[in-house]
């Protein structure tokens, strides 16, 4: 307890007065003889006792109703918990994380945060304002109203010791106790926090939540099958919680509805769905979920670019009537055929997948490509012939991983298949137990550790693959093997030829770093850049001789499609979409928001601060407690006799 007038405090030594009264008022009892006392019975008797009991009452009672007088006028009172609110520096945290799009009563918890901000703070209240992409000092809602009306989502989803850590920098002298207000609903990562231990910060937080925590996201979208007509587009979906409800899914190309669909998650939170499309490509993919809770996720953003035919290089020694068979008429590959003499260089450098078709040797000059080739992460194929081979086909295949050692010359039956190998797992509907299988009369035995995609009936690898290679233990030519009349060889090397188209990557995740290849030779001077309706920027990028790298680094910001540019010309359009880490909507479980105080609203925080910050008045109760005193004293002088 302090007290405001302390000089008036001197006014108990006044008390002194009633205690001097009271000690030397002395009454002198004198005997008057009486000849008969009946008369005197009707005389209430008083004992000497009772009169000194009654005096000595009398006296605190006065003494205690002064007390409390004088301490009324002196105004005591009970400091402030806290420094006064309007002097005490305020930091702001408005999370404006993608979660805070979902809805409650109607409105988005950011929204809701914002009008309470705008409702609740004194508009000449200065404060600091930090959010997860954006800060402002000294800042007041006479001048900062319409701005903050116009902030919007990030994509940007720090950690909150990030976030706290801003705020402290901030703070000019670390010693000094500020306000720490965070609107957020929480669903965020965070690691138990320990910078609150010693720290002056007054820690509050304004927790948004829903009525529910259900949501349905579009995950991921992919081709699983592409021909030069048609799309065989896979997407698949997550939610929160189980319903039976149907959930409206679509496929557009801008406003061109492709395909339509349902999503049921009565039994599973994941689901997956198929949509065949008559285009071969699309500019301004979309899929759309019909769901009116988080928005972001709700869309996922894609193209696909028309299907290049896949470029295939045979060098041959022998015969290549097999590849040719496979190849030569299908619109989805572009083959061409050299023997070591008639090597066109620059169609070789163009090749997706390189097939060495029983060479004895590589020359020089071609060990440089094929060494380039396979370091683009390009498919080769070794076909192995059944005579000896020379130096540098066995150092160039062992340095792939794949170790030729000797040639053998005994015949082996091509007996095993895995049908759970990458390469034929879709291939065939079910396990063939009466397949007749082919035979070899030599075929060379191969070392290192590599996928077995087709084995001898000893177990030993006829068909194998490292990376990006693959070999054949045997050669095809008729005198060695009838592998070439097999049902196996059309499904082995369709598959890895269609395997060996660059797989284009339907879309791209904004506000990360990344590296993005794409198909166009520039000159050294050349640039691109990316056109957004709501941004543009020039990225880094690296000119090589079959491809432009660009490197992203925490870009774009918006969620949509990009326009690549050369100068005046679109190259293609690009497409981002924001992850789905806060889509999960699950709150932190971590120790660190236990210190913070928590409010229902910005209108709770402002009244508890406000209350914690004044001084509780005691004057009001001395004045209560003298009159106590006053109406006791009075009672007992009436009372006790």
């Amino acid at each position: 307890m302090v007290f405001k007038n302390i000089a008036v405090l001197y006014g108990l030594f006044l008390l002194l007065i009633p205690i001097f009264i009271h000690l030397f008022q002395f009454r002198k009892f004198k005997s008057i003889p009486f000849t008969n006392v009946a008369f005197l019975k009707k005389i209430e008797l008083q004992s000497r006792k009772s009169s000194q009991l009654k005096k000595w009452l009398v006296l605190l009672l006065r003494l205690f109703m002064l007390s409390a007088i004088i301490l009324a006028f002196a105004e005591p009172f009970i400091p402030a918990k806290t420094k006064k609110y309007e002097d005490q520096p305020l930091y702001v945290y408005l999370d404006n994380s993608l979660s805070m799009q979902q809805k409650h009563q109607g409105l988005s918890l950011f929204e809701q945060a914002k009008q309470e901000l705008l409702q609740n703070l004194p508009k000449d209240k200065t404060f600091n304002l930090v959010t997860n992409n954006q800060t402002y000092v000294n800042i007041n809602l006479n001048e900062f109203q319409e701005e903050l009306f116009d902030l919007e989502y990030s994509p940007f989803q720090p950690q909150f010791e990030e976030v706290y850590l801003k705020v402290e920098s901030l703070q000019e002298d670390h010693k000094l106790p500020f306000t720490f207000l965070m609107l957020s609903d929480g669903l965020y990562p965070s690691n138990n926090f320990e910078s609150f231990t010693g720290k002056t910060t007054d820690l509050h937080w304004v927790d948004y939540q829903t009525e529910r925590l259900d949501n349905v996201r579009v995950d991921t979208a992919f081709v699983k099958q592409n021909s030069n007509e048609t799309l065989n587009l896979w997407a698949s979906f997550s939610a929160n919680a189980t319903n039976d409800q149907p959930i409206s899914v679509s496929v557009y190309d801008d406003n061109k509805l492709l395909g339509k669909s349902t999503l049921i998650f009565k039994d599973s939170l994941k689901q997956t769905l198929q949509f065949n499309i008559n285009q071969n490509s699309i500019q301004k993919g979309r899929i759309e979920v019909d769901q009116n809770d988080l928005a972001y996720d709700n869309y996922l953003y894609f193209t696909k670019q028309k299907a290049q035919p896949i470029n295939i290089v045979s060098i041959n020694s022998v015969s290549d009537d097999f590849l040719k068979h496979i190849f030569l008429n299908d619109s989805e590959f572009s083959y061409y055929n050299f023997t070591l003499n008639t090597i066109d260089y620059k169609v070789l450098q163009e090749a997706d997948l390189i097939v060495l078709n029983e060479i004895k040797g590589i020359p020089t000059a071609l060990l440089g490509h094929l060494k380039t080739h396979v370091n683009k992460e390009k498919q080769l194929i070794f076909i192995l012939p059944d005579e000896p081979i020379d130096e540098n086909l066995r150092q160039f295949s062992k340095a792939q991983g794949i170790p030729i050692k000797n040639l053998k010359k005994n015949e082996l039956k091509i007996a095993k298949i895995n049908y759970e190998h990458p390469l034929l797992k879709d291939v065939f509907k079910q396990k063939t137990t009466n397949f007749d299988y082919p035979k070899v009369s030599s075929s060379y035995s191969l070392g290192g550790i590599q996928d077995k995609i087709i084995s001898f009936s000893t177990g030993e690898p006829f068909l194998v693959k490292k990376k990006n290679v693959y070999a054949f233990a045997a050669a095809f030519n008729k005198e060695n093997s009838n592998y070439k009349r097999s049902p196996l060889i059309v499904p082995s090397l369709y598959t890895i030829a269609k395997n060996s188209g660059s797989q284009e990557v339907l879309y791209h995740t904004t506000y990360t770093n990344q590296e993005i290849r794409l198909p166009y030779s520039l000159e050294k001077d050349q640039i691109v850049q990316l056109i957004h309706p709501q941004e543009s920027f020039i990225p880094r990028q690296r000119i090589f001789d079959d491809y432009l790298q660009i490197s992203l680094n925490q870009e774009p910001y918006f969620a949509g499609f990009y326009k690549l540019l050369k100068g005046k010309d679109t190259l293609r359009r690009l497409a981002f979409n924001h992850r789905r880490t806060e889509s999960k909507l699950t709150k932190s479980e971590s120790k660190t928001f236990e210190t913070f105080k928590k409010h229902k609203s910005v209108a709770d925080f402002t009244y508890l601060v406000n209350k914690q910050s004044e001084e509780q008045k005691l004057w009001k109760w001395f004045i209560i407690f003298a009159l106590l005193f006053l109406l006791i004293e009075t009672l007992l002088l009436k009372r006790l006799k």
